[in-house]
């Protein structure tokens, strides 16, 4: 494996410093080259190459720019603000090229006109394999009932696609001398709330990073119970993930949303 990552890098060192570590899903280190220092990182299980292929696709889109505000910017910037006249860089669907990976788990992106039906599947998709692994009757019930209460926390918004990290908590965000910097993308077109779920649900950013977030892109009516509903995919993910201690949590947040 050096010696194919030696080709790839075109360095004649490679020489790792026992430093680096890992996360829950990979294992990372970093090693000295010709040029420098780099950070690698290497997964074993089955469907390592589809995850790294999507977090690839996910760094290439989203390094020349800002994450939330492109997309949003490149639909304003239409010739006079008609229908149809948008820039060719504005994205009018939800999805991603690629299929991205949240964790280990592979989501689906294919691509939609109806945020709506794109994060249903999303969170049908975790419900299915929680009942796979787990046989949990109550999550298959309380998420035909969810799936009905839905489209309200919707109603009276128009959500447009923005480009989105879709991992977005605290250890996958740094800051440089120069500009702000992210790790471990799971990106696709979304509404720019759900980014802010995992932000606020594991290891959360400070006041100032709110603050000033809102001062750009301000809160639109009904956020709360879509900030909840956003939580939910990653509450059920973790359950995926980690186990039955995130069960209690899951269905607590259900339940909510139910009401």
């Amino acid at each position: 494996m050096l010696s194919a990552i030696k080709e790839a890098l075109g360095t004649t060192v490679l020489e790792g410093t026992g430093r680096g570590g890992g996360g829950c899903i990979s294992e990372g280190e970093v090693y000295h080259t010709d040029t420098g220092k780099v950070f690698i990182k290497r997964n074993s299980k089955e469907k390592a190459r589809e995850m790294f292929d999507g977090e690839y696709a996910s760094l290439k889109t989203t390094l020349p720019y800002r994450l939330h505000l492109h997309n949003l910017k490149a639909k304003e910037q239409a010739t006079g603000g008609r229908v149809g006249s948008a820039s060719p860089s504005y994205v009018e669907e939800f999805g991603f090229p690629v299929n991205t990976s949240c964790g280990y788990l592979s989501q689906d992106n294919t691509w939609n006109k109806d945020w709506l039906v794109f994060y249903s599947r999303k969170l049908n998709h975790q419900v299915s394999l929680i009942q796979e692994e787990y046989g949990d009757r109550e999550v298959g019930e309380l998420w035909t009932h969810l799936q009905v209460k839905m489209p309200k926390y919707f109603s009276g918004i128009e959500v447009l696609p923005s480009l989105l990290h879709g991992d977005l908590w605290s250890g996958n965000a740094a800051q440089t001398t120069v500009e702000p910097v992210i790790f471990d993308p799971a990106s696709f077109y979304g509404h720019h709330e759900y980014d802010l779920a995992i932000a606020a649900a594991f290891g959360g950013f400070p006041r100032p990073f709110w603050e000033e977030y809102h001062t750009l892109i301000p809160k639109a009516s009904g956020w709360n119970k879509r900030h909840k509903l956003y939580k939910l995919f990653h509450y059920l993910n973790h359950w995926n993930h980690f186990g039955s201690g995130y069960r209690s949590q899951s269905l607590g947040q259900m339940r909510d949303l139910c009401l």
